[in-house]
C-alpha cells in the first residue's frame, strides 16, 4: 500500500474532455464466514458438480429508488486457494434484467475449511445477509436404465422411446405454495444425463410450468426450484441417447415434507 504518483496523457484527433470519475460507491457492507464440511462445495467442475450447490449464499436487497445502481463485490480468502463467486438476480420491482453476471462465492478446491471475507460496495442503500440452507427434508432413490427404460432424451430417434424412461412421483405437503426443491441426478460418467419435472396437481390450483435441465451433463446434473406450490409432481430421468444402460441415483431435497416413489 505505498503511495505511487503517475501521469496520464491522452492524445486524440478531435476535441475531448478528460476528467476523473468519482467513486460511485457510497455504501459498504462486510460479511465473514468460512467454507467447512458440507459448505465447502467447490466450483462445480469435475467431482464438485455434486456439492457445488452447498456453498454459502448471500442475499443483497437494493432499495427501489433507482434501476441504475453500481455494485462492486470483493471476496478474499487464503492466498493458497483460488476463490470466486457467482451473482444471480432473484427479482426486480420493475422487471429490469441484471446487466452483468460474474462468476463468483465458491472455492476451487472442495472439502477444506477456509475463512473468507465478502465485501459489497454500492451506490445505493442495501441489505446484505446470508441465506440459510432451506432444505430440511431429503430423500434418495436408486434405479437403473435398462432395456426398454433406457429411452433417451426425446431428440431424434429417441422421440419414440422417450416416454419409457423411469418416472418418480413426489407429493409435497399442503402447508405452503412457496416451497424450495433441489433435485440432483447421478449416473455413469460416460453418459450425459438429465430430467424433466412436471406438475400433476395442485390443491389450490397454483400452476408450475414444466421444468427441465437445460444441459445434459456427463454423469451428474442438478436443478434448484423456488416458489414451488404444494401438490404432486413427476420427475422423468433420462440419458441423452437411447439404449444407454446403467445405474442412477436420484436425490430430492425440499423445504417441506414430501413423499417420493417410483411410478414407472
Amino acid at each position: 500500500m505505498k503511495t505511487i504518483y503517475y501521469t496520464l496523457r491522452v492524445f486524440s484527433s478531435c476535441q475531448f474532455n478528460l476528467s476523473p470519475i468519482k467513486n460511485p460507491y457510497s455504501v459498504k457492507k462486510t460479511e465473514t464466514g468460512k467454507w467447512e464440511g458440507r459448505t465447502a462445495g467447490g466450483c462445480g467442475n469435475g467431482a464438485s458438480r455434486a456439492t457445488f450447490m452447498n456453498n454459502p449464499v448471500y442475499q443483497i436487497s437494493l432499495e427501489e429508488s433507482s434501476d441504475e445502481n453500481h455494485i462492486l463485490i470483493d471476496l478474499k480468502g487464503p492466498k493458497q486457494y483460488s476463490v470466486g463467486f457467482e451473482v444471480k438476480q432473484v427479482s426486480s420491482p420493475r422487471n429490469k434484467p441484471l446487466r452483468k453476471k460474474e462468476h463468483g462465492c465458491l472455492q476451487y478446491e472442495k472439502m477444506k475449511t477456509i475463512y473468507y471475507t465478502l465485501r459489497v460496495f454500492s451506490s445505493c442503500q442495501f441489505n446484505l445477509s446470508p441465506i440459510k440452507n432451506p432444505y430440511s427434508v431429503k430423500k434418495t432413490e436408486t434405479g437403473k436404465w435398462e432395456g426398454r427404460t433406457a429411452g433417451g432424451c426425446g431428440n431424434g430417434a429417441s422421440r419414440a422411446t422417450f416416454m419409457n424412461n423411469p418416472v418418480y412421483q413426489i407429493s409435497l405437503e399442503e402447508s405452503s405454495d412457496e416451497n424450495h426443491i433441489l433435485i440432483d441426478l447421478k449416473g455413469p460418467k460416460q453418459y450425459s444425463v438429465g430430467f424433466e419435472v412436471k406438475q400433476v396437481s395442485s390443491p389450490r390450483n397454483k400452476p408450475l410450468e414444466k421444468k427441465n435441465t437445460d444441459v445434459f451433463r456427463p454423469g451428474y446434473t442438478v436443478l434448484a426450484l423456488d416458489k414451488v406450490p404444494a401438490g404432486v409432481y413427476t420427475i422423468r430421468v433420462m440419458t441423452f441417447e437411447a439404449g444407454q444402460e446403467g445405474p442412477f441415483i436420484l436425490k430430492v431435497e425440499a423445504s417441506c415434507g414430501f413423499s417420493m416413489k417410483r411410478i414407472q
